[in-house]
């Protein structure tokens, strides 16, 4: 082989090394992205809202509501009539019977008084309730994913607490080994320390699958939240007005809104039951052709004819008089829901305010002296073992005194967001609906 060959077949290999190398990072790249991707909790929101069927599902039911409520407010389709009158049935001779006849007609009916413009309303009422319903679940899918999201977001802050401990108890399980082999320490010591790291094992494996597990209740929404990872940072929501009048904002929820569209629409079936009460009308008009001649020789004239059909509801004891007592009896139903949901409503929003006023002081209270003074103890009871002034079961205390803190901490600070999260679910009103707006 010359140099040149030899120089040569050495590229065409460099060329092929680096190509692989290079086909070979696209496709780690993607993998290593998907496995350092952080998942924050508002694109966790805004795809749960996006992949979320239910929702799409009370909006095509709305708009079905709205096509129903331009059907319904139209009269029924005229009916037209053609038949063949008085043929005789000895020969069928359609020019021997004098009254023998070929009738073409048309009949409309038309309804009830105004009964057509109240079945649109209601029908309307019924499209506002189902796009109150989209807008509900939607808020409930916020509050829901919001609560997941920082369940697993403790869940990481309680690991992050648990691994640097066991690091740190690994480190005195050493030194105590360490110790006790030069006769500084004793067997109990060493043993203590083992149980400590065993337990912080098992709490690490408990804190694991409690983020798992909220992580699967989001992945119905969002998928790739499995293989990613979540924030650093306790999520930020927006502020409260807890000194403002919130409570008056729970007649602009959207559970509300859906039950005032429901006694809109009861409404209106009082409206179309008393309209029942009116007669309705039937209008038609007949062409009637005539075969044959007359006596003198003469054609038959053809005729015409105009017919009003009257429904009376003279007996309505048994029939309009109950049709309106039960549309009375479903709209104060409609309304007991209305005051049953406000009431419940009413109860979770004071709840909530409670629950994250107690929870923002008692954050406080652990940022300001609990955590300080738990590091404060840690820090001293170490020293005081270091001099021989404390056992070492005194100094795994307080260690995990500290832990505990931190760990109390991070469960005040999720909860307290839970409960922000609660507030924001029932305090938030829709600016798509307008409060007690009816159809005219």
């Amino acid at each position: 082989m010359s140099l040149n060959q030899y120089y040569f077949h050495k590229l065409v290999a460099i060329e092929s090394l680096l190509l692989f190398c290079l086909l070979l990072s696209f496709v780690a790249l993607p993998v290593l992205a998907s496995e350092d991707r952080v998942l924050s909790l508002n694109a966790t929101v805004i795809r749960a809202l996006e992949n979320d069927s239910v929702v799409m599902l009370n909006q095509t039911r709305a708009q079905s509501a709205i096509e129903n409520a331009i059907a319904d407010g139209e009269m029924e389709d005229p009916r037209l009539t053609l038949g063949v009158f008085n043929v005789p049935t000895d020969n069928f001779d359609m020019d021997k019977n004098p009254t023998t006849q070929l009738r073409f007609g048309v009949k409309q009916a038309l309804p009830r008084g105004d009964t057509l413009r109240y079945q649109s309303l209601k029908s309307r009422d019924l499209a506002d309730a189902s796009q109150a319903m989209a807008l509900l679940v939607s808020k409930q899918i916020v509050r829901d994913v919001r609560e997941q999201y920082l369940e697993a977001f403790y869940q990481g802050k309680v690991l992050g607490v648990l691994e640097s401990n066991r690091r740190l108890f690994v480190r005195l399980l050493k030194n105590t080994e360490d110790n006790y082999s030069v006769g500084g320490s004793n067997q109990q010591a060493i043993l203590q320390a083992k149980l400590e790291v065993s337990k912080l094992d098992d709490r690490i494996s408990q804190a694991l699958n409690k983020q798992e597990s909220s992580k699967a209740i989001l992945s119905k929404w969002v998928p790739e939240v499995m293989n990613s990872s979540l924030e650093d940072e306790l999520p930020g929501f927006p502020e409260l007005n807890i000194s403002g009048d919130i409570q008056n904002q729970l007649a602009n929820h959207p559970q509300i809104i859906i039950d005032n569209a429901y006694i809109n629409a009861a409404k209106r079936g009082v409206l179309i039951a008393k309209e029942q009460y009116k007669p309705g009308v039937d209008l038609g008009i007949e062409y009637r052709q005539r075969f044959g001649d007359e006596v003198n020789g003469d054609g038959r004239q053809d005729l015409m004819a105009a017919m009003v059909t009257l429904d009376m509801p003279i007996f309505t004891e048994n029939r309009q008089d109950r049709r309106l007592s039960a549309s009375q009896f479903d709209l104060q139903s409609a309304k007991l829901v209305r005051d049953e949901h406000l009431r419940v409503l009413s109860q979770q929003l004071n709840r909530h305010v409670v629950d994250w006023q107690r929870l923002k002081d008692r954050e406080l209270l652990y940022r300001q002296r609990l955590l300080p003074d738990a590091v404060e103890n840690t820090e001293a009871s170490l020293q005081a073992y270091q001099n021989r002034v404390i056992e070492f079961s005194t100094l795994i205390q307080a260690h995990i005194t500290e832990l505990e803190t931190r760990i109390s901490r991070w469960r005040v600070s999720v909860n307290k967001a839970k409960s922000h999260a609660e507030l924001l679910y029932l305090s938030m009103a829709s600016s798509e609906f307008k409060q007690g707006e009816a159809h005219e």
